[in-house]
Parts: C-alpha cells; sequence; structure tokens
C-alpha cells in the first residue's frame, strides 16, 4: 500500500518538475510525506445488556374476570370437585371496573362477553367437548 501511495505522488510530481523545470529530487524531497501505515486496530466493546424490570402480574382481586378461550382448557378440581373451563385474563382491571380495558371494550361492542364471566357458568357448551 505504501509503494503505491509513493508511486502515485511520483507520477504527480514528475510532470510539474518538467513543466517548471524543477529538479525531480527536489520536489520528492519537499512533497513526498514520510507514509507510515498500520492496521487500524479494532475494540470491540463489550455490549451491556441491562434487564428490564419483571412484569409485574396482577393479584386475584387486581385481575380482569373475564374468561379467554386457552385452547379449549378444562380442568377438575378433585378438592373442590369443580370444573373450571378456560382461564382467566391475565391483566389488570381497568379502575372500579371487574374487566380491564379490552374485554370493557367487547363488552361495550357486542353487550356480553363470548366466553363469559370466569366466576360462573360459560354461556356456551363449546368446553363440553375438551372434558377428558
Amino acid at each position: 500500500m505504501q509503494d503505491i501511495i509513493t508511486h502515485d505522488i511520483y507520477n504527480m510530481l514528475y510532470p510539474i518538475s518538467i513543466l517548471y523545470t524543477i529538479d525531480i529530487h527536489t520536489l520528492i524531497k519537499r512533497y513526498l510525506p514520510t507514509i507510515n501505515i498500520q492496521k487500524k486496530k479494532i475494540i470491540k466493546r463489550k455490549r451491556i445488556i441491562t434487564t428490564s424490570n419483571t412484569p409485574v402480574l396482577p393479584t386475584a382481586h387486581q385481575q380482569c374476570s373475564a374468561r379467554t378461550w386457552a385452547n379449549g382448557h378444562v380442568s377438575y378440581n378433585i378438592y373442590t370437585k369443580k370444573w373450571t373451563y378456560g382461564k382467566q385474563c391475565s391483566k389488570f382491571r381497568f379502575g372500579n371496573a371487574s374487566h380491564c380495558s379490552i374485554h370493557l371494550a367487547v363488552i361495550k361492542k357486542n353487550i356480553t362477553l363470548p366466553h363469559g364471566d370466569f366466576h360462573s357458568h360459560p354461556p356456551h357448551p363449546h368446553f363440553e367437548k375438551f372434558k377428558p
């Protein structure tokens, strides 16, 4: 690389020396720099990844009371001898309402929830086919 740069500068100075009748060695001494080419050191900086705060899950009295489909999840509790259909929505309640903002919008649009309230029986028999 250094030879290429030196050669290019020489090719630029040679016509000047001929045109102005200046000694080429004088021009080379004056205008040819001392070139020291070194490979650039690449400094790899480690990326510091900060962990964000863990998500806050609502407690039982803060949780939305809507039932979600949850792929037809059906389970039987042998202690209470009751069937559980679907799962309870995992979002926070909206203000003093018993549902989250998403399910309040569904209620406003459709008047009812598609799978009902988690603390009551489902409004349709679709979960029955998932019982073991």
